[in-house]
């Protein structure tokens, strides 16, 4: 990679910490975001169900093995509850929403998240994909641990009870990139639940991990207990079948299957699929924007993204955290588009109830070909009326209508 390219890089995974808030319920709710910790509310006892790490994924590709350092982050609330597995969008990380996020954790949800390969404070080169089975495959290998977790915590808080312990509900929920993640991720491990497989990773490459602490934190003591556990070597080497029927439902917010021609048309779609194996895949484009936004104010940046989101509340809280950018490569731009066309044209039916949230005015997602999708899928779709593609954090009446549909529906798991 060119020199210019690897100081941009740098740049981008330069360590941030920042403060700021939000409104929700006529308060406000202050948190901080920094590369260490992630996303730690500061006004709450929210923050002492807060873990955070670094775990280490070796993905298997057909001529390697890759290895990449996840930072991954959740909030255990209580391991009864339901739990959300949340997938980041493109560009973004896990901490990018905390309004968001509050909504869960004040409705006592487990909130589960990590930060995507080449994004946030994971290891891997920003807006470069080599192989797009590796943003899949982290998918998994991070489940497999969260629910594993789960199934741990669920064994301590019933220790020397005789309680039979549930299984764990888990609702998968993917924003923009997140949602095409999502199901794709839900078809590959439909595909591996159908057969014998081994795991992909033993659980035994968590080097770093952080567990928060308040006083009227009932699982407080269980942390240490919790990662011995769940690091024990002589764990069955077999992948627990139960992960893939604990997963009772997707929530896809404006999925990315398909991009808006106003940000790549057609012909520039059939030049990027025509022409995919003969480009650099580290071949960055939008390298002098990015040196643009390095030195953006505030206004410059709002406008740069308002075709993101209206919503500039939540732009000057993004614009601090410099991690997130605007490179790309052709060849991940290709990679994606082939993804997304192959899942479009897929007449697999997805064994899985969808319950989806698609914004009026989005600029980002060529919505029309989403609903047709969704539709095909059996999906519960709501339209969110004057929203943008970035819609998780608004002040206004649209998020009121946004928690009302998710109250709505999220009622069947609280039962």
């Amino acid at each position: 990679m060119k020199n210019n390219y690897l100081t941009i890089q740098k740049e981008l995974q330069k360590p941030i910490f920042f403060e700021d808030c939000f409104l929700q319920d006529n308060r406000q709710i202050y948190f901080s975001i920094s590369s260490e910790k992630g996303l730690e509310y500061l006004d709450s006892g929210i923050n002492g169900f807060h873990n955070y790490g670094i775990k280490k994924v070796n993905i298997k590709l057909k001529k390697k093995v890759e290895s990449y350092d996840i930072f991954y982050q959740y909030w255990l609330t209580d391991p009864d509850s339901p739990s959300i597995f949340f997938l980041h969008g493109n560009a973004e990380n896990s901490s990018t929403h905390p309004k968001f996020f509050h909504y869960f954790l004040s409705k006592n949800y487990n909130v589960f998240t990590f930060d995507h390969i080449g994004h946030g404070s994971s290891s891997g080169y920003r807006g470069i994909l080599y192989d797009y089975s590796e943003y899949i495959e982290t998918i998994i290998q991070i489940f497999q641990f969260y629910h594993n977790i789960l199934k741990n915590s669920q064994n301590i808080k019933y220790k020397n009870k005789k309680v039979k312990t549930k299984e764990p509900t888990w609702i998968l929920a993917g924003f923009s990139m997140g949602g095409l993640l999502a199901v794709d991720f839900i078809n590959k491990m439909r595909n591996k639940n159908s057969k014998s497989y081994k795991k992909s990773d033993d659980f035994s490459n968590e080097y770093t991990f952080k567990k928060n602490k308040i006083d009227n934190n009932p699982l407080k003591n269980l942390s240490k207990e919790i990662i011995k556990s769940t690091n024990n070597p002589d764990s069955s080497n077999e992948c627990d079948t139960s992960i893939y029927s604990s997963i009772k439902s997707l929530i896809l917010l404006a999925p990315w299957l398909s991009t808006h021609k106003r940000l790549i048309n057609n012909l520039v779609k059939l030049y990027l699929k025509l022409f995919s194996p003969l480009f650099n895949k580290e071949g960055l484009i939008s390298v002098d924007l990015q040196r643009k936004v390095f030195n953006m104010d505030e206004t410059q940046y709002i406008k740069l993204n308002k075709n993101l989101t209206d919503n500039e509340t939540f732009l000057k809280i993004r614009f601090k955290d410099k991690r997130i950018y605007r490179l790309n490569s052709k060849f991940r731009l290709a990679t994606i588009i082939h993804e997304q066309d192959k899942l479009i044209n897929d007449k697999q039916k997805i064994e899985k109830e969808i319950f989806a949230i698609i914004p009026e005015n989005d600029y980002v997602v060529d919505s029309n070909i989403s609903v047709k999708y969704l539709q095909f899928q059996g999906a519960i779709i709501h339209k969110l009326p004057g929203a943008y593609h970035d819609f998780l954090d608004y002040n206004d009446s649209r998020w009121t209508i946004l928690t009302d549909h998710l109250n709505n529906y999220l009622t069947k798991f609280e039962e």
